[in-house]
């Protein structure tokens, strides 16, 4: 069983993972998302987390700003034979078909529970597993902000 914790890409969650024995670097699989504070600093994740499999994503604050390219040199500041594209349900055919290229250990989807919880989730599910290979894609379920 693997731990997913969503962290920011902050200086004090990139040097907790630095930190952290082997031991525990293989019992978990973060997600590393870029935030608006940090988007313009990225420079790849081999400083802290060289070597070991993580999520990519972006903060939907500027997710949606971003354009495919911006998205896409992100990415590529990654090592990708580490690294598992994280999509989402309202994501262009055309970034989700680059990422999968892209990707050699395929995606991850996350959906937010309230999506799930929709009436039309099963046509926006349909539509998605339509585009990508089920078996090379984790589920990532974010409940957001448990009360």
């Amino acid at each position: 069983m693997l731990y997913v914790p969503i962290l920011k890409c902050k200086q004090g969650e990139k040097d907790a993972l630095l930190n952290l024995n082997d031991e525990v670097k293989n019992q978990i699989r973060p997600v590393l998302e870029i935030t608006p504070d940090v988007y313009q600093k990225f420079n790849g994740t081999q400083d802290f987390w060289d070597k070991q499999f993580f999520y990519f994503d972006v903060s939907q604050e500027i997710r949606n700003d971003l354009s495919e390219n911006e998205f896409l040199k992100l990415i590529n500041k990654c090592d990708m034979e580490y690294t598992i594209p994280v999509i989402y349900s309202y994501d262009e055919e055309n970034l989700i078909a680059k990422l999968m290229d892209k990707s050699q250990n395929g995606l991850a989807l996350n959906l937010y529970l309230e999506e799930i919880l929709e009436d039309e989730f099963p046509e926006v599910i349909q539509d998605i597993l339509k585009l990508i290979e089920i078996s090379d894609t984790d589920l990532i379920i974010n409940v957001k902000d448990v009360c």
